[in-house]
């Protein structure tokens, strides 16, 4: 369950709802726009991190500032959702790894991020999927961990082995699925949220 779309969602829940998922906080710290601007940003300057520069302002990192401020609204969609299906067992799914968790760059031109932003990109995530396991304590839905079974799987990895797809195609140009999960991940990350709810101490 998407926030962007939590009204119309929202409304699909029932009182004897059993069980809902719900994946939060990127659109609300525009993280398409943050990779779509990093990319343009490291095709022009390939080495160095232009992009964590372009978010600094005034020593603080607006990207970080956004998540901490989104932090609430990820527990008010779970209050939403119970409120709705008091019954239900509610898990927050956090984001898999987009690219390598190492925070090393790769030499795939279907990645064009700067060097260092690699690993500014990779923090961004772990930092947003942190955000969403504290809220999942607080407000005592349940976390699902994506992005440790998806190590290794991210953007810059083999065709075949990828979960996650590269911003652009081997033609160069935009992929329709960028940075989003594709056939392969997304079977992979059901069976990584259904092992999850099934065994949560696992």
């Amino acid at each position: 369950m998407e926030r962007r779309e939590g009204p119309a969602q929202i409304k699909a829940l029932k009182p004897d709802t059993t069980l809902v998922t719900i994946s939060v906080g990127g659109n609300d710290i525009g993280f398409s726009k943050i990779v779509t601007t990093c990319a343009a940003l490291g095709a022009q300057q390939p080495t160095g991190d232009p992009c964590r520069q372009r978010f600094k302002k005034n020593g603080t990192d607006e990207i970080l500032a956004a998540i901490d401020a989104v932090k609430p609204r990820i527990g008010d969609v779970v209050t939403d959702a119970r409120r709705h299906s008091p019954k239900a067992v509610i898990a927050l799914v956090g984001y898999p790894s987009l690219v390598p968790d190492s925070g090393k760059g790769c030499t795939s031109k279907q990645v064009p991020f700067a060097d260092g932003d690699f690993s500014y990109l990779r923090n961004i995530t772990v930092r947003l999927n942190q955000a969403i396991a504290d809220e999942a304590k607080r407000t005592g839905a349940r976390y699902v961990d994506t992005y440790r079974d998806s190590i290794g799987h991210d953007m810059c990895a083999s065709r075949g082995k990828r979960w996650i797809e590269p911003l652009l195609t081997e033609q160069g140009a935009l992929s329709p699925a960028a940075a989003h999960p594709n056939a392969i991940g997304i079977i992979a990350l059901a069976g990584t949220i259904s092992r999850s709810i099934s065994h949560p101490s696992g």
